[in-house]
């Protein structure tokens, strides 16, 4: 593969095998290419090795945006660094539609209904690729050499193992379809939610762009729905006290109400033996009311407060949320 590669006065991409010969390919061109170019390059790479090696993420991606960085750096003008973010963006943009497209055809019950979905996706990463090996081709590349290492390329990405893919194995992905689901799908969010903080973290390098702040406008529902828990946790304990308010007191009058029946029902056996202080009972039942009445009037007052409390922290931690995925939206959404 080397030899094909290096040999050749044009490294021809449609050669690789495997992802570990495209990186190599990216890599050659690097070496030859100016420096704006190779570091593009490099960016690629990243996104390539990721794909390849997933529990790579971290490295990757400080990598690409390091790239990046120099590649905005040795960029002769304004518009070559356009260009350059905005082949940064598309990067990017391939890659989480890759990785969606990926999520629905491991969790299919029938992958072969995944496939399209799934080599389109593969698609869209092959040709950002040939579209910086065409400027490191110097915009000579044929026609044909395109659409022959983008369809290359596409099959190297889209590589699905269906052997021995039989009615036991689809059975046991129907079966396991929801947790199954939910599981890749929190991956997938997870991985966003990542790259977000690098995103945010690397704006000037990045800068605004339409496809990033959409890939988030997509999502935005389903990643502040994965948080739900910092809230919908505050929400059923503001909810419970606010139960409690009105369990509690009328617990405390029921059984104090009772005990105090019981009480006044021996004193008037006593009574009948022996003279009490007059206007007992009265005095009894008055005293009942004041007791009970005043502990379940402050242990309700307590609760409520507890509930608005839980609730308006509820309120908060979701409407930070919000705040968050939607900054990332206006943050890189181009002003036009």
């Amino acid at each position: 593969m080397t030899e094909q590669l290096t040999s050749a006065t044009e490294i021809n991409i449609a050669y690789c095998t495997s992802l570990e010969e495209v990186q190599d390919a990216l890599s050659l061109m690097a070496k030859d290419a100016n420096k704006s170019l190779a570091h593009a390059l490099k960016a690629q790479i990243q996104v390539v090795k990721y794909i390849s090696k997933p529990d790579l993420y971290g490295s990757a991606f400080d990598l690409f945006f390091k790239n990046l960085k120099k590649a905005i750096d040795y960029a002769e003008d304004e518009d070559n660094i356009y260009d350059l973010r905005e082949q940064a963006g598309l990067m990017l943009n391939n890659f989480v539609f890759f990785m969606k497209a990926k999520l629905e055809w491991e969790v299919a019950v029938n992958r072969r209904e995944g496939e399209a979905l799934f080599l389109e996706a593969s698609h869209g990463l092959a040709e950002c690729i040939m579209t910086l090996a065409s400027m490191y081709y110097g915009g000579t590349t044929k026609a044909i050499m395109k659409v022959t290492a983008i369809k290359q390329l596409s099959t190297l990405f889209f590589n699905p193992n269906n052997e021995g893919d039989n009615w036991f194995k689809k059975a046991g992905r129907w079966l396991f379809k929801s947790s199954r689901t939910a599981e890749k799908k929190a991956e997938f969010l997870e991985t966003l939610d990542r790259l977000a903080d690098k995103l945010v973290d690397k704006y000037e390098i990045i800068g605004s762009n339409d496809l990033i702040a959409g890939i988030y406008e997509n999502y935005r529902d389903e990643l502040i729905e994965s948080h739900s828990y910092r809230w919908t946790s505050l929400w059923k304990e503001a909810s419970d006290y606010k139960d409690k308010s009105w369990q509690i007191p009328c617990w405390i009058i029921s059984i104090g109400s009772m005990l105090s029946g019981i009480v006044w029902f021996i004193r008037w056996i006593i009574s009948l033996f022996k003279d009490l202080t007059p206007g007992w009972a009265s005095t009894q039942w008055i005293w009942t009311g004041v007791v009970l009445g005043g502990i379940s009037i402050v242990i309700a007052v307590i609760c409520l407060i507890l509930s608005i409390i839980r609730d308006k922290k509820g309120d908060h931690k979701y409407m930070q949320c919000v705040q968050y995925y939607d900054g990332i939206i206006n943050l890189f959404t181009m002003i036009r």
